[in-house]
């Protein structure tokens, strides 16, 4: 839904499949990969007090980011191999 709403192209639902597949996968595996890296490694706030927890959720807000911005990317080249134009939405006026 973030790629269909949020984005100022108008966009068919097929066409950000591709994208939301990849987002959710990669996102999927990037974040129980940094689960398994957490388990294992010594304790952040011992390391580096009580800012452990900020740099933890900084690294977890980045990661899911990413992956939206990388399903972006992959919907963008899509519809660029495909050779279809990408129109612009009609700004609204308030």
């Amino acid at each position: 839904m973030i790629y269909h709403f949020a984005s100022n192209a108008e966009q068919d639902w097929r066409r950000i499949t591709p994208g939301a597949v990849i987002a959710v996968a990669a996102m999927t595996i990037a974040l129980f990969l940094s689960s398994i890296d957490l388990s294992y490694a010594p304790s952040y706030s011992a390391t580096y007090g009580s800012l452990g927890a900020a740099i933890v959720l900084t690294l977890w807000l980045y990661i899911p980011g990413l992956a939206i911005f990388l399903g972006g990317e992959v919907n963008s080249e899509a519809e660029k191999a495909a050779g279809r134009a990408i129109h612009q939405r009609e700004s609204r006026a308030t």
